[in-house]
């Protein structure tokens, strides 16, 4: 048994007859495993205590996990063959340790960021998206609010640092090295295959609730739940799945009945970056209607809702429902839309209306984001153009085109592209973060009629601001279009909600998230569409919100 534990260092082989020095007393057996088992429990335990945010909710977000044996025993399990796989490798017990930290802590760091920010948890395809969340990264997402979770990692950092110091000699022959650590990295490796993972098979030892990741994080820990995902990285192909099969059932499907349309309009489509109505916060009012161009819309057209499935990021699974029509909710909640599973053309409202005699043409008002420079051909727009390239690029700090640039160019879109055109725009003021400095403390007339948080007020101010603007823009847009000869149609919609503080501060704080709510209820994904056209056309009457992948 203690042949193959991982070791600190190995002594260089003596030749033979030779003198050496005396070796250093081995601690018991018994002692080294319990060093072992201590190590790897402190280890879990760091990394658990660092992936949770901090907070008034702190302490409940940890019990669910350290209240339930078999997440705990399946942590342990992961961090053993990860320590293992280090160790076939360097073959020093204290240096895997270490490595073995160093490997996690960053991942458990970035994870309570995120779910303070996002309400969501790390997943294994962030990696990708890096320099994007580092973009966007403060301090308030990680700043302690109080003592309680320094006097935890001080707690386990004492037991941490004996087993550390107490972790067995190197006892293990080469062979036994490598076999065990193969067998180890075997183990590791079935994680990315849905038939091999072993959580995946065991529900009623780890709960997964796939649309809930944040609570299937909170009651498996943070290395079982990314574990869990890996298995999503690949796309397995159904049986039967062929390009015959489904040619054969595209010819089954039965022909529309409805009348087709003579009339082609000319189409922009703007998503607005994190954009909802603000005067829907319960106790804030305003001395004027910061959005009154939403609303006078609304009444003019019709009220429409949309149900996004993202909250505070990930905008291109929002724009990926909207233009494709397929629902986010067969995929994988880790995937990206423009990151993952798109690596061929795939059928939108570019390529349809492109098949209609249409020109497509999107922009986004930074560019570079999801990989979007790469999907935008495959889903059959002629032309990307990104904010760089640009002629209008007026903007508010470093990285944010303003929203009236952004109206500006669609509107010099419009007099260059051959029509009929469709034109896509995302914009980028509208993203966060919402601190005083991103308008230097500029505020539209905003009162509190309940009591807030002084971030609270903060954000709610900046972000109020900032609709305002994209409200004028929105204004600005039809106004160029107003007068126009050619029949024209302008759809205007909100990606997701904003992220406003540290475990959805500002909604729970004004009442607009009750609780017990999460990122993932509908109260939290609900965004405005508003449309306008010179042709006479009205929204019909909805009842509820619908999903963006109807439109």
């Amino acid at each position: 048994m203690t042949a193959a534990l991982p070791a600190a260092g190995d002594p260089p082989a003596e030749a033979s007859g030779s003198t050496s020095a005396p070796a250093r007393p081995s601690a018991p057996c018994w002692l080294r495993i319990i060093a072992v088992i201590a190590y790897l429990f402190s280890a879990m335990s760091l990394v658990q205590i660092l992936s949770s945010p901090d907070g008034p909710g702190f302490l409940t977000s940890l019990a669910p996990f350290f209240t339930r044996p078999m997440p705990i025993l399946g942590t342990l399990a992961v961090l053993g063959a990860f320590w293992v796989v280090l160790w076939a490798l360097t073959h020093r017990a204290r240096l895997s340790a270490a490595i073995l930290l160093v490997i996690w802590l960053p991942p458990a760091i970035a994870n309570a960021a995120k779910l303070a920010s996002l309400d969501l948890p790390l997943l294994p395809p962030d990696i990708y998206r890096a320099l994007e969340v580092a973009r966007v990264f403060h301090g308030d997402f990680v700043r302690p609010s109080g003592w309680g979770k320094f006097l935890l990692l001080a707690a386990v950092a004492a037991p941490l640092l004996a087993a550390f110091f107490l972790l067995p000699a190197p006892k293990g022959r080469f062979r036994t090295r490598i076999a065990t650590g193969l067998a180890a990295a075997a183990f590791l490796g079935s994680f990315f295959f849905p038939a091999t993972n072993v959580f995946a098979h065991f529900p009623n030892s780890f709960t997964s609730y796939s649309w809930d990741s944040r609570h299937t994080c909170d009651r498996n820990g943070l290395v079982v739940f990314l574990a869990m995902q890996c298995r999503h990285l690949s796309v397995q192909e159904p049986a039967g799945y062929t390009a015959e099969a489904m040619d054969r059932i595209v010819a089954e499907l039965p022909m529309p009945t409805g009348q087709t349309s003579e009339l082609h309009p000319d189409v922009i489509v703007v998503l607005s970056e994190s954009f909802i109505d603000p005067t829907l916060f319960p106790g804030v009012e305003y001395d004027a209607d910061p959005v009154p161009t939403l609303h006078q819309l609304q009444r003019d057209f019709g009220r429409l809702d949309l149900v996004s499935p993202v909250f505070g990021g990930m905008t291109c699974n929002a724009e990926f429902e909207f233009l494709t029509g397929l629902n986010m909710a067969f995929f994988a909640e880790s995937m990206g839309a423009w990151v993952d599973p798109i690596r061929r053309p795939v059928p939108s409202l570019a390529s349809i209306l492109r098949g209609h005699g249409y020109h497509a043409v999107s922009g986004h008002a930074m560019g570079g984001f999801h990989n979007d420079m790469q999907v935008q051909p495959l889903l059959g727009f002629e032309r990307y153009l990104p904010g760089s390239e640009w002629t209008h690029r007026d903007k508010i700090d470093t990285w944010r085109v303003t929203d009236a640039a952004c109206t500006q160019e669609l509107i010099q879109w419009s007099r260059e592209v051959p029509r009929p055109w469709f034109l896509c725009m995302n914009t980028m003021e509208g993203h966060g973060s919402y601190d005083r400095a991103k308008y230097n403390g500029a505020s539209c007339g905003i009162r509190f009629t309940k009591p807030l948080s002084e971030k609270s007020r903060e954000l709610l101010t900046t972000y109020s601001y900032g609709a305002r603007n994209a409200d004028r823009a929105l204004a600005a847009l039809i106004d160029a279009f107003r007068d126009a000869k050619n029949p024209t149609l302008i759809v205007f919609y909100g990606d997701h909600l904003p992220e406003l503080g540290q475990d959805l501060l500002a909604f729970r704080e004004t009442g607009w998230s009750l609780p017990g709510q999460r990122s993932s209820d509908l109260a939290l994904r609900t965004v405005p569409c508003v449309l306008w056209n010179n042709f006479g056309k009205r929204l019909p009457a909805f009842d509820a919100p619908i999903g963006m992948s109807r439109m």
